[in-house]
């Protein structure tokens, strides 16, 4: 059993991505969706029901790409994200057997929200918080990318952010 689900999204047609956000918040089971800034353009957390939000996401069209990123040990990164601050995701790849310390480490950085273990696009999901972007960047560049069993990362930048409405 996962603690949920994350589901990115890239879209190849943007009036679609601007008619996903009301889909989208009438989805049951979601706790949180993100617009983004960078591989992908949505992130949102599902306590239950990916499987439905898949099937809505694809019936929008102008879809490029969905990734789902199952939690098997996470946090409880449901919450709402400050708006006085800059957040970033990093969806991380791990040297597996380093995994569960990597996972530790990022988890104790200053500047992470949380840090959940995944299984599907990548093996962790992170949410990093920043005064700045610039903030982020450097905790991004100089306290996780060096981390030991750290593999690769990618970055998108959290623009804005909702709860679900339920």
């Amino acid at each position: 059993m996962t603690d949920g689900t994350y589901i990115f999204v890239r879209f190849s047609d943007r009036q679609n991505l601007e008619k996903a956000p009301g889909q989208i918040e009438k989805l049951d089971g979601l706790a949180r969706w993100d617009a983004l800034e960078g591989n992908f353009q949505l992130a949102f957390r599902m306590s239950d029901g990916s499987a439905a939000a898949l099937e809505t996401i694809g019936a929008l069209g102008g879809v490029a790409e969905t990734a789902e990123c199952r939690i098997v040990k996470g946090t409880d990164n449901t919450g709402p994200l400050d708006p006085e601050f800059c957040h970033a995701y990093i969806l991380a790849e791990t040297e597996e057997e380093k995994r569960d310390a990597v996972l530790a480490t990022v988890s104790d950085i200053d500047g992470v929200l949380s840090c959940d273990t995944t299984e599907g696009l990548c093996d962790l999901v992170a949410v990093v918080r920043g005064e700045t972007f610039d903030e982020v960047d450097r905790i991004i560049s100089r306290k996780i990318t060096p981390v030991d069993g750290l593999l690769r990362l990618k970055q998108d930048r959290i623009l804005s952010s909702s709860l679900s409405k339920e």
